[in-house]
């Protein structure tokens, strides 16, 4: 048997699931329905089959006992399916049933069905009818069946949605017991009343909270309870249908405001509106979030600071951010930051001072009774002390009388150490009134102490590193230039000035060895003084020169003292520019350059450390490599020069070539434009060129070829005139700014001087010498010119003068376009 059903067979038989309705009672909704089809159809049967997936549930049946079949090779199964009516009119003279048992031993013969079809498309069965004679359908009963069948999905949806209506009343139900229940046991206060402020309902937290009993709030206005209450614009906020939040104080029956936070709605409820507010203590929210707030003012004012302390490593700065955060968190009068310099003496290094308050920075107090107090402190022993009012302080009467001086009324105090010696105070004045500080307060000054002994030690280990950083800054300057360029001046003024202000000398000098010239030459210098004469240029003879020996030897020349020199060059230089010398040879590949020379005039009284001396030869290293780098540069430059010239350059007749020519000729006509010039180009052909071949061999042609070639360059005079071999024997003239009286003037030239060449050719039928066509055309190039167009017009002028009988040049006179328009390109005759 065929056993029939839909791709969409598991979602189908879901939504069937969804009806709830297999394997219940009958019900007499249904079972009319099929009453009425056997009595409206006449027949015996009727059916409501649902097919599950391997059954067939009857929900209803009339005239049959079984109430559920096998769904395998039943009609229903496959009836679902079709559109429209199904009908069977003889069961038996039906291929497939006609061996059915309810045909063989029922004797059914007549089968007709309507499927069970959803608003969503789904199957789930059929409404069916069978008779024991066979008979025909007409459109009239099938009609009826198919609104039987309408009929039956309706009853089947509006059970489905009644059975959900009977959930959704009890999960109401249930959902209001416990909300009831949640309410009376919430911790907010709750509270219902109407758009008039009375209240209508309330819970026990309520009671509780406010003090009332419930009696008492039941239709208590709500004026009584908040200030905040206003009829007209409480409903006019919450009409949008939002949750409106705000921060109140609840009034309670003993007067006293409860800061609490409010959570406003409508309820709506058989067309009445109510308002819901439901409010939580926050007391103890404030209080933590007050303690919060003070934690994170502590933590951001210690990170700022602690930003500050990375930021700069200047002392100053730090203390005075410190001052300045400090006096507007504690909203106090002034904060100051005093500084030990000795045990009797201090001075004023911070202050932020509130205004009309009287100003102490920078002053020096000199007193023993402020380090007195603090003079058992140690660094294990960091106390923190405060006075609240100093009229009422265990304060010494001195101390005292310098706080009445300052107008303080409280203070507190805190000692910075450094390095277990007392360094200083961070001082906390309040002098509106006697104040006492809180605990966040004194734990903030704490933290502070610590971030300021460490901005203290930084600052100590920065200036005792300040130098070195400095050095190493300037050394890092000058090897950063000299990676950068390879410009040996920019190099050379780069490194003088830099290692003069690093090292603080009077004179810095770069001295080119030239070892042909046999002398020393000075090609860069630094002056510290305007008034010290130049020895830029200056030449220095080589030999009879003990220091330039030494330095050919790639010694390092050191002399504290040039007074002591004797040789005749060096004793002169003594004289112009004496004191201490310092010389380091410049070298790469063990091949002196020069000499990096140093000097400090006897009035300075100071030799060479060796610091000083290793950072010039540090310097002194990478200027060689620098020199050695851009002589290399320059070597490749010269090289690259070379191959290209190569490149732009045809190997037969030393001419340019194509390449050249292509870049050459672009390169003229953007000028042509820019400078409104004419441009001038001749094309070259020689005449009969391919027989010449054929009668005198590629070696005779190639030699040709060379002959004319020079030729064409002895008819041009200016460097800025291009001959290019332009392909096999055509040869093109690029003729910058020369106008087209000029270019033929140029071009009868090169007829001379190609017949002057007397080339034998026994094979042109023009003349017994060789001979060259030419075309010529002269423009001002223009944005809507083409270049390609006017070589073409060169082109189609050569062609003419070929045409013409050879031996000629024939130059364009009209307007290029014009010419162009009016003529095809040629086909190239090498003929």
């Amino acid at each position: 048997m065929v056993h029939f059903s839909s791709p969409d067979e598991h979602e189908r038989l879901q939504v069937l699931y969804r009806y709830q309705i297999l394997d219940t009672p009958p019900e007499a909704v249904f079972d009319r329905i099929t009453v009425l089809a056997t009595r409206v159809l006449n027949v015996p049967i009727a059916l409501i089959s649902l097919v599950e997936r391997d059954r067939i549930f009857f929900k209803s049946r009339q005239g049959i006992d079984p109430p559920e079949l096998d769904r395998e090779g039943s009609w229903c199964g496959q009836a679902m399916f079709t559109q429209g009516i199904y009908w069977v009119a003889d069961l038996l003279e039906h291929p497939i049933w006609c061996n059915h048992s309810f045909v063989t031993e029922k004797q059914l013969r007549f089968y007709a069905a309507s499927p069970l079809c959803t608003t969503t498309g789904h199957r789930l069965g059929t409404l069916c009818v069978m008779d024991y004679h066979p008979h025909p359908l007409d459109e009239e009963k099938s009609a009826i069946l198919a609104a039987l069948g309408e009929l039956v999905i309706e009853q089947m949806d509006l059970r489905l949605a009644a059975s959900r209506l009977v959930t959704t009343e009890k999960a109401l139900k249930h959902s209001e017991s416990r909300f009831r229940q949640f309410v009376e046991q919430a911790a907010d206060v709750f509270l219902i009343y109407d758009e008039m402020g009375f209240v209508l309902d309330t819970n026990q937290a309520a009671c509780d909270f406010l003090g009332y009993s419930r009696e008492e709030l039941l239709h208590l206005p709500m004026h009584l309870i908040t200030s905040r209450w206003h009829p007209q614009q409480c409903r006019t906020g919450l009409l949008t249908g939002q949750v409106h939040r705000q921060m109140d104080h609840y009034r309670c029956k003993d007067g006293t405001l409860m800061p609490v936070e409010v959570r406003l709605g409508w309820i709506e409820i058989d067309e009445q509106r109510w308002i819901h507010a439901i409010a939580r203590d926050i007391r103890d929210r404030l209080i933590v979030e007050r303690k919060l707030k003070q934690q994170a003012d502590r933590q951001r004012l210690s990170y700022s600071l602690t930003q500050s302390l990375r930021r700069t490593l200047h002392l100053d700065d730090i203390l005075r951010t410190t001052v300045a955060e400090l006096c507007q968190l504690f909203a106090t009068d002034r904060v100051a930051i005093f500084r030990f310099l000795d045990p009797h003496q201090g001075q004023v290094v911070a202050e932020s001072v509130v205004s009309p308050w009287l100003s102490i920075q920078g002053e020096y107090f000199t007193d023993v009774c402020i380090h007195q107090t603090f003079e058992d402190l140690s660094r294990n022993q960091r106390v923190l002390i405060q006075h609240p009012n100093i009229e009422q302080s265990p304060l010494s009467l001195c101390h005292v009388e310098l706080l009445r001086q300052l107008e303080v009324k409280a203070y507190c105090v805190l000692p910075i150490f450094l390095a277990q010696e007392l360094w200083g105070l961070l001082v906390v004045h309040h002098c509106t009134a006697p104040r006492q500080w809180e605990e966040w307060e004194m734990g903030l000054l704490l933290d502070l102490a610590n971030q300021l002994e460490i901005a203290i030690q930084h600052s100590q280990l920065y200036e005792k590193t300040q130098y070195q950083a400095q050095r190493e800054q300037a050394i890092h300057q000058v090897v950063k230039t000299m990676r950068r360029s390879l410009n040996l001046d920019q190099i050379f003024s780069t490194v003088v000035n830099e290692l003069g202000d690093l090292l603080a000398v009077d004179r810095v000098v770069i001295v080119e060895y030239r070892i042909q010239e046999k002398v020393w030459v000075h090609v860069a210098e630094y002056r510290k003084m305007a008034e010290f004469s130049s020895l830029l240029g200056q030449k220095i003879d080589d030999e009879n020169n003990p220091i330039a020996a030494r330095l050919k030897t790639l010694e390092i020349v050191q002399l504290d003292d040039t007074s002591h020199l004797h040789d005749p060059i060096n004793k002169n230089l003594n004289e112009n520019f004496g004191g201490a010398w310092l010389l380091i040879p410049l070298s790469y590949d063990d091949q002196l350059w020069g000499s990096l020379t140093l000097m400090r005039s006897p009035q300075r009284g100071q030799g060479w450390s060796p610091h000083e001396i290793e950072v010039a030869q540090e310097i002194a290293d990478h200027l060689a490599i620098a020199i050695e780098q851009s002589c290399l540069y320059h070597q490749l430059e010269k090289a690259n020069q070379e191959l290209s010239q190569l490149a732009c350059m045809d190997g037969l007749t030393g001419v340019a070539n194509r390449r050249r020519f292509d870049e050459y000729f672009y390169r003229q006509w953007e000028r042509g434009q820019q400078e409104e010039i004419p441009l001038s180009l001749i094309l070259v052909d020689i005449d009969f060129f391919k027989p010449y071949n054929d009668t005198y061999g590629h070696q005779a042609g190639d030699d040709a070829l060379r002959q004319v070639a020079q030729a064409l360059t002895h008819s041009l005079s200016r460097n800025s005139d291009l001959v290019a071999r332009y392909g096999g024997e055509e040869f093109a003239l690029i003729l910058p700014n020369t106008p087209l009286e000029q270019a033929q003037k140029i071009a009868a030239k090169i007829q001379t001087q190609v017949a002057d060449l007397q080339i034998p050719h026994s094979a042109s039928s023009i003349s017994s010498w060789v001979t060259v066509s030419m075309g010529l055309a002269t423009i001002i190039p223009e944005p809507h010119l083409s270049p390609q167009e006017f070589v073409t017009s060169v082109d189609c002028c050569l062609y003419q003068a070929k045409a013409k009988g050879r031996n000629r040049y024939v130059a364009n006179s009209r307007n290029v376009v014009n010419f162009f328009t009016n003529h095809s390109p040629r086909k190239i005759d090498h003929g």
